[in-house]
């Protein structure tokens, strides 16, 4: 590049968030504690979680694809990729590399990035390397794309309240509406065990409350005190700032926060000349300052790393858009451990900000099409979770009816621990929506196949704009006794032909013991590695016994 960018922004943002929640006022009956403890006392609403069908894995390539699909843009023009994430389903191998399955299509294999983890800390550690690759001299024009995702569980007990589950994506490059402030960073970072994860064989964390929470405060003051330290000219303080976003473990915490930073500014106030106009603002200075930010974090609970991205979503989404020009927004981050950073974005009007906005309600106005469980249902969810932790072979039992459209989820994990994933990006009408059951024993061998598929209704006028398959006929199943290659032909999908074959390992038996069930909606999943080509628009994939994240469906 001749030069180096001067303003690097946030281009678009996508929340991803899960279809299932509990609420707390139920949580509070089912665990015989006082009315409020939860909705008042912690300031949460509404709690996501997800089933065994989802990871960190499938809740990254449901943001990344969805950013990328909704800004129209193509995965050639993206140069980097980082990932923020400290629920980790595998010791050594990322979820980017696991990403990099969405890039094969395009053949753009020249993506730097990888993951980064440290608690709640990775996503704001991520967004720092792609803003700083902008910036240099190794940057090559192209965009980066920074995604954070986690899945917060905690053993029953005071902390399970606290919990949540999702992810936020971001495009980060020149020319948008959200410019990060540069040279405004504050930084602070020490050794304790606050929170952490010592137990590789559960989801669950050990946790300190107090200690946590002390060290949430003191890194506050710390970063705070930093970031004003770099500041030249013009106001100082929350004068500075027309809202500021915090990580949000909980919502009262927040509230909390915004507390300390003024006093933090009546301490450094000299003779505290201000005491007085700071406490008759407080009430305003609190809807200003925090209410705004509070939406996903009081409804979808703590997402851990993406938790400050949901709050600046947030409030993107609270103010008029009119009202968001000229806007400067404080952003601090805390991961135990401890790390912790304080940046400022401001808002600027070019023209982007309008289509800013409507991309991200896509994914935030789906907080009114999820699905109710009750208290019971979440904890029998996350027992589940907990026993199924790791196991291999396994085939996930959620329930895939109750996913959004365009999900990722979790199909399977071989006897060698490598999962796959699928894309859920059709939702069909129920007069159409028919599964194909596979029978299989020990998530290995094909025992039956349901051969027939109901034609597409002629209630759907366009099926490309619905990206609806119309299957007109399931071919043959074929035995042939060496090696026991299964066939399956499936012909007339939107005008392309799609080929799938299961290879079946000729040492295996054909005994009906131990069958396992379940649901695939017209995809013909089994628990092998789906391989696909694209070309003119036709699909075609091998199934064998190896498995792998895959993307279920075919692009029209």
């Amino acid at each position: 590049m001749d030069h180096w960018l001067k303003d690097v922004r946030i281009c678009a943002i996508h929340v991803v968030i899960p279809s299932l929640y509990v609420d707390q006022t139920d949580l509070e009956r089912y665990d015989r504690v006082f009315e409020g403890k939860y909705t008042v006392g912690l300031g949460q609403k509404q709690m996501g979680f997800c089933t065994d069908l989802e990871d960190a894995n499938s809740l990254c390539l449901t943001a990344v694809s969805q950013l990328i699909e909704n800004n129209g843009i193509s995965y050639s023009d993206i140069g980097r990729l980082e990932v923020g994430t400290e629920t980790i389903t595998d010791k050594s191998k990322s979820a980017k590399t696991v990403l990099m399955k969405l890039f094969e299509a395009s053949g753009n294999f020249q993506v730097e990035g990888i993951d980064m983890t440290n608690a709640c800390y990775g996503g704001t550690a991520a967004l720092f390397n792609a803003l700083s690759w902008t910036e240099s001299s190794a940057w090559d024009g192209r965009l980066a794309v920074v995604v954070a995702a986690d899945i917060a569980v905690y053993a029953k007990g005071n902390a399970r309240p606290t919990g949540g589950a999702g992810a936020v994506a971001m495009l980060i490059g020149p020319g948008a509406s959200l410019v990060v402030d540069r040279g405004l960073r504050g930084t602070y970072m020490n050794h304790v065990y606050d929170f952490y994860k010592p137990d590789l064989s559960s989801e669950y964390p050990v946790v300190d409350g107090k200690l946590s929470v002390d060290c949430y405060l003191t890194t506050l003051d710390r970063c705070y005190e930093s970031y004003l330290s770099k500041c030249r000219g013009g106001d100082v303080g929350l004068n500075r700032f027309d809202s500021f976003v915090f990580h949000a473990p909980y919502c009262k915490l927040v509230r909390k926060s915004l507390a300390r930073l003024y006093m933090n500014d009546f301490v450094h106030d000299a003779g505290g000349k201000n005491e007085n106009h700071q406490h008759q603002d407080w009430a305003d200075a609190e809807k200003k300052f925090t209410e705004p930010s509070l939406l996903l974090a009081s409804r979808v609970g703590n997402t851990y790393t993406a938790s400050v991205y949901s709050g600046l979503a947030s409030y993107l989404l609270s103010v008029p858009p009119e009202r968001l020009p000229g806007k400067r927004i404080g952003v601090f981050f805390y991961g135990s451990g401890l790390a912790s950073s304080m940046f400022s974005i401001k808002v600027v009007d070019n023209g982007c900000l309008s289509g800013l906005i409507i991309n991200l309600e896509k994914g935030v106005k789906r907080l009114d099409e999820r699905t109710r469980l009750t208290p019971e249902q979440f904890a029998n969810v996350l027992e589940f979770r907990q026993k199924s932790l790791h196991r291999a072979p396994y085939v996930p039992v959620g329930d895939r009816s109750q996913l959004f459209p365009g999900t990722w989820f979790l199909s399977g994990i071989d006897e060698m621990h490598r999962r796959r994933n699928f894309d859920l990006k059709f939702f069909y009408p129920e007069e159409i929506h028919k599964t194909i059951n596979i029978i299989v024993t020990n998530g290995k061998q094909i025992e039956s196949l349901i051969k027939s598929v109901e034609i597409a209704s002629k209630n759907i006028k366009d099926l490309k704009t619905n990206l609806a398959y119309a299957y007109t006929s399931i071919g043959m199943l074929e035995d042939k006794v060496d090696g026991y290659q299964y066939s399956l032909k499936s012909a007339a999908i939107l005008n392309s032909f799609s080929t799938f074959n299961y290879v079946k390992p000729s040492t295996t038996t054909r005994s009906t013991k131990n069958k396992t069930y379940f649901g695939i909606p017209a995809n013909f999943e089994e628990s092998g590695e789906y391989c696909k080509s694209v070309n003119r628009g036709t699909h075609q994939g091998r199934v064998v016994h190896r498995a792998n994240y895959e993307e279920c469906g075919h692009q029209v």
